[in-house]
């Protein structure tokens, strides 16, 4: 099994939980001898704000700070050959779909934007929310960390019932380099 990971950020870029979540998800798989590879939308800044500093690419990770590197990551996907996508950000299933078009994808739920919204107090859907729910019709599984965001995510989408998916993320062991410890 090659899965191939498509996050905002992973360590030891740490911009919060998701990167906290990919980092000991992807540790783990290696540790079970699972080959994977990430693609890393580090500060992905694809209207010229301020990019944070790129990090280092290495034989399993691509780190893309714009578009001028999709051409790079495509190459790098590539040459992995997939057999599994694991999106954990919505907004990138675009250039996601651009760079990988034959491997069936699996998204994983960080956070339920339709929720988040609703927290907000927002009245219109967000385009994260958007992209969302595109990202979770396109999947052939949905993966939600916990029971009650299994029951948020069909509150709003009750035809996902056969492919969602509750796998809790390997957090509980994380030194502080994001990695299993």
């Amino acid at each position: 099994m090659r899965i191939l990971h498509v996050t905002r950020d992973f360590p030891p870029r740490v911009n919060g939980g998701i990167s906290t979540a990919v980092g000991a998800l992807v540790d783990a798989s290696r540790a079970a001898g699972v080959a994977c590879a990430v693609l890393s939308f580090d500060a992905w800044r694809p209207r010229g704000r301020r990019r944070a500093a790129r990090l280092p690419d290495d034989e399993t990770t691509v780190r893309l700070v714009g578009p001028e590197d999709l051409t790079r990551a495509r190459a790098f996907a590539e040459a992995f050959a997939p057999d599994v996508v694991h999106l954990h950000h919505a907004m990138l299933l675009e250039p996601t779909r651009a760079m990988v078009a034959e491997a069936p994808r699996v998204f994983s739920v960080h956070v339920v934007q339709s929720a988040l919204r609703r927290l907000r107090a927002l009245e219109e859907p967000t385009a994260s929310e958007r992209a969302q729910a595109t990202a979770m019709r396109e999947a052939a599984r949905v993966l939600v960390p916990s029971e009650a965001t299994r029951r948020d995510v069909l509150a709003e989408a009750p035809a996902l019932a056969e492919r969602v998916r509750v796998t809790p993320f390997p957090v509980g062991a994380l030194g502080s380099g994001g990695g299993v410890g």
